[in-house]
């Protein structure tokens, strides 16, 4: 797809699609050439008077009477606290028995760290789509640094331009400058900490991820190792000591994270999957004997199997399809979590006996998942969630920290907002709003009991193209601190520097935190659709007359907001009859539907849709959700996939399909149009019935994604189809 006259950018307050006019879409300084806001540069000249305006500003803010590590001081003597040389772990009487991080020197240290405060997060793929940009940097030039491979850092080609040159330990240094100002004391996650700069009193921590790839027996093919399996103990010894090598007795190290965002719901979906014996799939086996105290029978009749004895569990895929099957899944969960990160925690310990064990940073949606919860609490040091949110909420922090019986580090979370053209993992209306959820998030969490510290993320804005190991736009976030052009957001640095500055009061309760409200997310917002009856639908043509008494509907990118104009990309028609859903999408695109086979159905030109039978229910796709995948194939059988949870599933159903070019106002484009049979959602239609349904459209450029449009959610929508929209059934 050629991108030169078709990047959607996004409108200052409603992420609207518009169409540039310009010959690029990026300046030479990674900003969108369409979008006005009051940071942007306009000349080197401009970034080079910005080294003392900084000055000024970071000046400005009076570092607070912290310790070496930002810590309270006096608190050693005051609450009769331990200088063990590292950062441990104390229950403070005198703050109600409130466990609190203490620092090597022995006082009392909340945690306010930043992730990724290196540059990388925000170098950007170009290769492919170089006509994108006014200028890129180049691997001879002195901007050579801000080249990798195939991706670029406009970011650093802005320091370079404004310093001369780059550094990344003085780089690192000034970091540090400027976020003691904003009343920081530490880094966060996926921070490489420069030679030298672990000796600032900057504390960090270090993550252990990807460990597993090492030739180690995994359950299944999602990152995580069989516990049961006896060389992965030995194996397990080996990496946590090569990878810890470099940190034992560093004072600057809180502690280690094992995992990162692991999907435990999968993993535990691909155990009952697998049919290869493995040792956890025989544990399995033996725990459901003992259990059922070598009944066979009923293990049968609870499970509907036909089992002759416990050792078919280990070659079978299993489905806990009764209530009775579920209850015996969810006993053995506790058992294999149990199981899990005992095996992590006591090795860790052994390499590294002085530093804290943080667990493996929960995904947001899985916080009230108990049973891992449960089981890392009962291992681990500190729980870590990466508590994104539309709002700080003491109840579910203090249900992590119940469940858990361990202190919370809340190991990453952010909100972003649109002005600059990005958005955010959890967005808000604009910079105000942004500081607002700051203060809020982090004076709330300050003052609830069973927290340690947050780690905000990141340092850094990802760039407006998406980030460099992304294949598509999908990921281009506004979380930084500081943007593509390294100037700060002033209204949230501002904020963030009040709210830091007032932890240790709210910890001692001299202060109390801020009220503010919590902001609902900007998706397109509860979207409710008329579904109109079709008559004689069939055979599908591509014509888009037989829904003519339908409104049409707009597509936009990605991430949306409640604030729409009605200009969109490409758009769509739904509608049904007795047998099937209808769904007619025209896309504009100057290389129409031309797939690459290469690649995945959704890497290419095509469209997704989630249908599920019930609006009502929330969280992850239930079992008879589907999302249908077709490739847009012009004049043949489009290649189509069924899945639920990002998983295939195995249906005989083949849903029918027509893909033809147009040609629009002198424009090219494709047309789809699709009929899904009703039995493979297990839905019965009829007028007035309500069906939650998502659609995506994915636009194809040579092997990888170039556009992304989501009509109501978000690209991730296996994960909340509670922000799917609303079908209605009309006659």
């Amino acid at each position: 797809m050629n991108m030169k006259k078709a990047l959607l950018l996004f409108g200052i307050s409603a992420f609207a699609a518009v169409l540039s006019s310009a010959e690029f879409q990026i300046d030479r300084f990674g900003q969108f050439v369409d979008l006005e806001f009051p940071e942007k540069v306009r000349s080197e000249e401009e970034l080079k008077a910005d080294m003392a305006k900084d000055k000024a500003y970071y000046d400005s803010f009076p570092i607070p009477e912290r310790t070496f590590y930002g810590s309270l001081p006096g608190s050693r003597e005051k609450y009769g606290l331990t200088a063990t040389g590292f950062f441990h772990l104390e229950k403070v009487a005198a703050l109600n028995g409130r466990i609190m991080l203490v620092d090597p020197e022995g006082n009392l240290y909340f945690h306010l760290g930043v992730c990724s405060s290196m540059p990388g997060n925000e170098f950007t793929p170009v290769k492919g789509r170089e006509e994108l940009y006014e200028w890129l940097p180049t691997a001879d030039s002195k901007f050579k640094q801000a080249r990798w491979g195939n991706s670029v850092s406009f970011y650093l080609a802005n320091w370079i331009r404004k310093h001369g040159s780059y550094d990344e330990v003085a780089w690192q240094k000034e970091i540090v400058t400027r976020l003691r100002h904003l009343g920081f004391n530490a880094f966060g996650e996926f921070t490489q900490v420069f030679e030298g700069n672990d000796k600032l009193g900057f504390a960090f921590t270090k993550c252990l991820e990807h460990y597993w790839k090492k030739g180690f027996a995994l359950v299944g093919n999602d990152r995580h190792i069989d516990p049961f399996a006896p060389q992965n103990a030995e194996l397990l010894e080996k990496e946590f000591a090569a990878r810890t090598k470099s940190f034992l007795k560093n004072p600057a190290l809180i502690g280690y994270y094992t995992e990162n965002e692991v999907n435990y719901p999968q993993v535990m979906q691909q155990l009952l999957e697998n049919t290869g014996n493995i040792p956890a799939k025989k544990k399995m086996s033996e725990w459901m004997k003992q259990r059922y105290n070598s009944k066979i029978a009923q293990f049968n009749k609870n499970w509907e199997t036909s089992f002759a004895d416990f050792s078919a569990i280990a070659t079978t895929v299993l489905k806990a399809r009764t209530p009775e099957a579920k209850q015996d899944l969810e006993a053995f969960e506790e058992f294999y979590w149990d199981a899990y990160f005992a095996l992590i925690s006591k090795t860790l310990k052994k390499v590294d006996p002085d530093h804290l064990y943080l667990g493996e940073r929960i995904l947001p949606h899985l916080i009230r998942y108990d049973r891992v919860i449960r089981a890392m609490g009962k291992h681990c040091d500190i729980f870590s969630a990466n508590y994104y949110t539309n709002g700080y909420l003491p109840k579910e922090v203090a249900h992590m920290t119940a469940v858990s019986a361990k202190p919370v580090m809340l190991s990453e979370w952010s909100f972003g907002s649109p002005e600059q053209g990005l958005f955010g993992v959890r967005n808000v209306k604009n910079q105000q709003e942004r500081a607002a959820q700051y203060r809020r998030y982090v004076e709330n969490a300050a003052a609830t009991p069973g927290v340690v510290g947050v780690q905000w993320f990141c340092l850094l804005d990802e760039s407006n193209t998406g980030r460099g190991w992304s294949s598509f736009y999908e990921e281009r976030f506004n979380t930084g601190l500081f943007n593509i052009c390294d100037r700060p957001y002033k209204v949230l640095t501002d904020a963030a520097a009040q709210a830091n500055n007032k932890v240790y009061d709210l910890i001692e309760r001299k202060l109390r935190p801020v009220a503010a409200p919590p902001y609902k997310i900007l998706y397109a917002g509860d979207r409710v659709v008329k579904v109109g009856k079709v008559r004689n639908a069939l055979p599908l043509n591509g014509d888009e007359k037989k829904y003519a008494a339908f409104s049409k509907e707009p597509l936009y990118v990605s991430l949306l907001t409640q604030e729409h104009t009605k200009k969109g990309w490409g758009e769509f028609r739904f509608g049904w009859d007795e047998k099937f859903f209808y769904c007619h999408v025209y896309m504009p695109d100057n290389s129409p539907a031309k797939p690459q086979k290469r690649c995945p159905i959704d890497g290419d030109d095509s469209i997704e849709i989630f249908l599920g039978a019930n609006p009502a229910i929330p969280g992850r796709m239930q079992p008879g959700d589907r999302q249908l995948l077709i490739r847009a194939d012009v004049g043949k059988t489009p290649e189509f996939a069924w899945r639920n949870y990002g998983r295939p599933v195995k249906s005989n159903t083949r849903p029918l399909s027509f893909c033809k070019t147009v040609e629009r106002n002198n424009k090219k484009g494709f047309v789809m149009e699709v009929a899904i049979p009703w039995e493979e959602i297990g839905f019965d239609p009829a007028s007035g019935k309500k069906i939650a349904f998502d659609l995506i459209v994915n636009a194809g450029h040579g092997s990888r994604l170039s556009e992304r449009l989501v009509y109501n959610g978000i690209a991730e929508n296996e994960l909340r189809r509670d922000i799917w929209a609303t079908g209605i059934l009309a006659e």
